[in-house]
């Protein structure tokens, strides 16, 4: 693949500039080691460098966008949604927000146990996530997790002393077993 320099017409750092540039290629690998060239030095949209990244599941681009100072306001978000338990762990330990409300007020540890990502949940607890803050629909981490038949994330949640409401659980949910004791009534 050639390289594809950066100019003023991309108006966001597109999936071909960072594949081309950064890809699984030995050459984009050798440019990730050195370090990024000065053109993703620029302030156009880092943001989304950052997001597509943590998309791939880039820890080495990741960690390079954060050493130049780099941040995203969404990619604890983004890690969570997508499992990426590496680019959680490499994100707060750059700092981020670990309770950052996003869209409809969901933060990422919702995401996360909705995904049922569980090196995440166990991540964002450690970093202390609020365990029974609600998104603005009212549902909880726990609830998400249950509703979604994700037992390691509730098992976690329950470990971390989350509020267990039966009445908000679905059917599903309240066939789902932690350890040996259903959850259900």
């Amino acid at each position: 693949m050639a390289y594809v320099p950066y100019s003023r017409e991309y108006s966001e750092w597109s999936a071909e500039f960072l594949s081309a540039n950064f890809g699984s290629t030995e050459r984009g690998a050798e440019r990730r080691r050195r370090s990024l060239p000065r053109e993703m030095a620029t302030e156009v949209n880092i943001d989304e460098a950052v997001q597509a990244a943590i998309r791939k599941n880039d820890v080495t681009l990741l960690e390079a966008l954060l050493s130049r100072g780099s941040s995203s306001d969404r990619g604890l978000h983004v890690a969570s949604r997508h499992g990426h338990g590496e680019c959680v762990q490499l994100l707060l330990a750059n700092n981020a927000a670990v309770d950052e409300p996003f869209g409809n007020g969901s933060r990422p540890l919702l995401t996360a146990c909705h995904q049922g990502g569980y090196r995440c949940v166990q991540q964002l607890l450690a970093a202390h996530a609020a365990v029974d803050r609600p998104d603005d629909n009212g549902s909880t981490p726990l609830r998400l997790a249950c509703n979604e038949g994700h037992s390691g994330c509730v098992q976690l949640l329950l470990d971390a002393h989350a509020t267990f409401d039966a009445m908000a659980l679905t059917r599903r949910a309240r066939r789902l077993h932690v350890g040996n004791l259903p959850l259900g009534v």
